[in-house]
């Protein structure tokens, strides 16, 4: 129906716009009539960037909610580690694709997942700074052991709290013909990266580009690296 491409759309275009934001990459996206599936891979080349598993929780926290705020429900799962990626099949038809144990357990968190977001112990010690809850061992197909597994806790509400003020700010600057600048600052942890989802959201849903870029600590010394 034209109510479910148009979900689709959104969809698919939330996810990209998200996982671009983070120098990740969507792998495979499907949608049958069991739902919607988008394998996701930071640090595909050319994307090399540093603190993989941590962009990799960013990501699927922003995902998970905007999703979410759209009134759909969303379960991911999460693993770090090696990988093949390239193209694989014959050389009349071939696809890119990952490869590897860790993909294997990413899917299984996500269907064990029961809309959370659930990751590996990898992923769990790369990413200290963020709140995990360690959930009873997992049994996993594939894995003799049981597996840790670790839910993530979000330490801010799913919704946007106290923020119509600068929301207003938002959805005037996409609807005013004359240029604007927002700066959003604030202290670690009180929403500016969800505000700035929202911002990149809301713009694509009214057909306009959104240029973004992100500075490094690495690249602290490097002139204009935030426009490169």
């Amino acid at each position: 129906t034209l109510e479910s491409a148009d979900k689709l759309e959104f969809i698919a275009e939330a996810i990209q716009l998200i996982v671009e934001r983070y120098d990740g990459t969507v792998v495979h996206f499907l949608a049958d009539d069991k739902g919607t599936i988008a394998m996701l891979g930071f640090g595909i080349p050319p994307h090399n960037p540093e603190k993989l598993a941590f962009r990799a929780m960013q990501a699927t926290q922003a995902v998970m909610s905007i999703l979410t705020k759209s009134g759909m429900s969303c379960s991911i799962g999460v693993a770090t580690g090696d990988v093949f990626c390239g193209p694989v099949g014959s050389l009349t038809r071939r696809c890119f694709t990952v490869l590897g144990e860790v993909v294997n357990l990413a899917a299984r968190l996500m269907q064990s997942s029961r809309g959370e977001l659930l990751c590996d112990k990898h992923t769990r010690d790369e990413c200290s700074q963020l709140p995990f809850v360690r959930l009873p061992n997992h049994r996993i197909k594939g894995y003799a052991d049981p597996v840790p597994v670790f839910r993530f806790r979000s330490n801010r509400p799913q919704t946007l709290v106290d923020r119509a003020q600068e929301m207003r700010a938002i959805e005037s600057a996409l609807t005013d013909p004359q240029a604007k600048t927002l700066i959003v600052e604030g202290e670690p942890g009180i929403g500016k990266s969800e505000l700035v989802n929202q911002l990149v959201v809301q713009s694509a849903m009214a057909d306009n580009w959104s240029i973004l870029g992100e500075a490094s600590n690495v690249e602290r010394s490097t002139p204009y690296y935030i426009m490169r």
